[in-house]
């Protein structure tokens, strides 16, 4: 009897190591990337994103509409998910 809930118990906290684990490594690959280069059709010169060390974007570009093409690109990297949600609620389809 104690050596069967012994081993219940290590096979329960396996499964939820392994299950923390795996949900850990699923979310953390769902994050964006937000260091590299990435090279866009539609803008006249170079736009700099930089993030400090609480994750801030600061946009650096030579013209109002280059940095706006960024600050654009910033708000789909960061919250893509509730831009997609307010779009799905003003259509009146957010149950599809």
């Amino acid at each position: 009897m104690r050596r069967a809930l012994t081993t219940t118990l290590a096979v329960l906290v396996v499964l939820v190591a392994g299950g923390g684990a795996a949900g850990f490594w699923y979310l953390r690959a769902s994050l964006p990337a937000t260091d590299g280069e990435l090279t866009v059709q539609g803008i006249s010169g170079p736009v700099d994103i930089l993030r400090d060390q609480d994750h801030i974007p600061h946009i650096y570009a030579q013209t109002k509409a280059d940095a706006l093409y960024g600050l654009g690109y910033v708000h789909a990297q960061d919250r893509l998910w509730q831009m997609e949600f307010q779009r799905r609620i003003g259509f009146g389809r957010l149950s599809e």
